[in-house]
């Protein structure tokens, strides 16, 4: 049965066009697998590597190889670490061992990634190994059913593992874990807290010292640095631990002890010492997720083609308004004493803060993590935060801003005014918080030459070109009504489309016999990639439809939709 289904995906693979026969075949042959295991290692090997195609087309010989040859640690397989685990064993993993001491009940199967009724009772280790191997069994799974301690820290990850992932959902074990990790330098991810979540829109992969609003997380980092100073390990640096976290504030809390026990000492009530009694309400979803998402961190990490995660959640837009709003005023006055001293050529300084829009505002206090680059202080923990120009002989664009508190913002100011650069020494600080936001603005200004890019050639220009045509050909019609919805321009009577970037449109429009005026109308957010470009129209074209058929009350949409 395996060298049949072997042999039909080889057909596959040699000529497409005879898809429909080696399905056929394949069909029939795996009507029988089951009874076959014991076939050949050619065959074997066939079915695994079909198995893996799609992953190593996506990885690339080399990575799928490193993916496969390497041993990796899954501490905690609940509703996080079962779909991670689980997900890393469908990758190509071939060395997993995964450790945890609880058994399945029938209130996990709502998270958990492959247990079922038949597993309540056993050991979460074994059921899913023994899922696992229904799909993977070219997959040794390591089992181990037992807690993990500080005292048993050595046996449970040596091996060398080239990744472990810290799916523990009791911060006492957790800290023991992380801390472990980062005194033998060994690959970590570690998961904070998933339950009493939903919205995976907030799920983001940070270093510790970045999370944000996670109160977990808060705690963890004190309960650590307090482990390491008692184990004498205060140098071992755990800030830069990555974690998988969710920015989303919590509407739930610990439920309640039942009525029949709530009179006792909860110490009392737990099956093992000092882990939490009372339950936490859980999506099954957000679990999911975070697993998912820790199994395609730790792949393609091992695959070596790692992806960057996005920064910290953005601020909302009137607080960020307000960054900018202060900007503008202080560069304002700061001119003002620049010509009052004469010490600067001031008709050389390009100070306006025009250009700099404010999303692009919003980019850099994400990309500073919301946090202060000299003091580590963080946004939103009592210090006053300020967006302040970096070099004074540079124009003000994200590339030569800094997200800082009240004491850097006055040397730097001090700074330009003496006509002076800032270094580290002038600042007060290190020569690594210094390189830190050279970094920052290296990748700022990557992200503004792409979006600044409309030359001729480049895939946005051409995508500008097709839109006109195709807006002025064969959507006329919706040009006028995108003006009368988002435009000013009372007594239009026909629109042409006649240029587009990335914050909005110009349309040339008629409003008598020989009159005509440019209206500019602005898109929602500023478009990052060309791909935006067609689903802002549609969008903007549908809602300005619905606006003007229920200011006409009609009620219905206009005859093109």
């Amino acid at each position: 049965a395996l060298r049949g289904a072997a042999a039909a995906a080889r057909e596959v693979r040699r000529d497409p066009a005879a898809t429909g026969s080696a399905g056929r075949a394949a069909d029939a042959a795996g009507a029988g697998v089951g009874a076959g295991v014991g076939a050949g290692t050619t065959d074997e090997d066939a079915l695994v590597r079909e198995q893996v195609s799609r992953n190593e087309q996506f990885l690339g010989t080399d990575g799928q190889r490193n993916l496969e040859n390497a041993f990796v640690v899954v501490v905690g397989v609940g509703g996080v670490g079962s779909h991670c685990a689980h997900f890393l064993a469908r990758a190509g993993v071939r060395r997993l061992r995964v450790v945890d001491f609880d058994n399945v009940t029938l209130s996990s199967l709502n998270r958990h990634a492959v247990a079922g009724r038949e597993d309540v009772g056993t050991p979460k280790t074994a059921a899913l190994a023994r899922h696992i191997h229904r799909f993977a069994p070219h997959c040794q799974v390591d089992c181990r059913a037992e807690m993990f301690t500080e005292e048993r820290a050595a046996d449970l990850l040596e091996g060398s593992p080239a990744f472990v992932v810290d799916c523990i959902d009791d911060r006492n074990t957790k800290v023991a874990l992380l801390a472990f990790c980062c005194i033998n330098k060994i690959p970590l991810l570690s998961s904070m807290a998933a339950g009493a979540k939903a919205d995976p829109t907030k799920v983001h992969f940070a270093q510790f010292r970045d999370v944000v609003q996670d109160p977990l997380a808060a705690r963890l980092r004190w309960n650590l640095k307090q482990y390491l100073k008692d184990a004498k390990a205060e140098a071992v640096d755990f800030d830069s631990i990555e974690v998988v976290y969710s920015s989303e504030k919590s509407h739930m809390k610990l439920l309640p002890l039942d009525a029949e026990v709530a009179g006792e000492d909860p110490s009392e009530l737990g099956t093992v010492p000092n882990f939490r009694v009372r339950v936490v309400p859980v999506l099954g979803t957000m679990p999911a997720i975070f697993g998912m998402a820790m199994a395609a961190r730790v792949i393609t990490n091992l695959a070596g083609k790692p992806f960057a995660p996005a920064p910290a959640p953005t601020m909302k837009h009137n607080a960020v308004h307000k960054y900018r709003q202060k900007l503008q005023t202080r560069m304002a006055k700061l001119l003002e004493t620049a010509k009052a001293q004469g010490s600067l050529k001031v008709d050389d300084l390009d100070w306006t803060v025009e250009r700099t829009g404010d999303d692009e505002i919003a980019a850099l206090i994400a990309q500073f993590c919301q946090r202060c680059p000299f003091t580590h202080a963080r946004m939103g923990n009592g210090a006053t935060f300020h967006i302040a120009m970096w070099r004074y002989d540079r124009p003000i664009e994200p590339s030569n801003l800094v997200l800082c508190t009240d004491k850097h913002k006055v040397i730097l100011e001090e700074l330009a005014l003496d006509g002076k650069l800032p270094t580290h020494t002038a600042l007060g600080i290190t020569r690594e918080d210094y390189a830190q936001v050279l970094g920052v603005h290296r990748a700022l200004q990557t992200k503004r030459q792409f979006l600044l890019e409309s030359g001729p050639g480049s895939a946005f220009a051409a995508r500008v070109d097709r839109a006109v045509v195709h807006m002025n050909k064969d959507h006329s019609e919706d040009n006028l009504t995108l003006v009368r919805a988002y435009g000013d321009c009372e007594g239009a009577t026909s629109a042409e489309l006649v240029s587009l970037d990335r914050s909005g449109m110009v349309f040339r429009c008629a409003t008598g016999a020989k009159s005509q005026s440019d209206v500019r109308v602005l898109f929602p957010s500023r478009l990052l990639e060309p791909s935006e470009m067609r689903e802002t129209l549609v969008k903007m074209t549908l809602q300005a439809r619905t606006t003007l058929s229920a200011d006409n009350g009609t009620g219905a949409e206009s005859p093109s939709a």
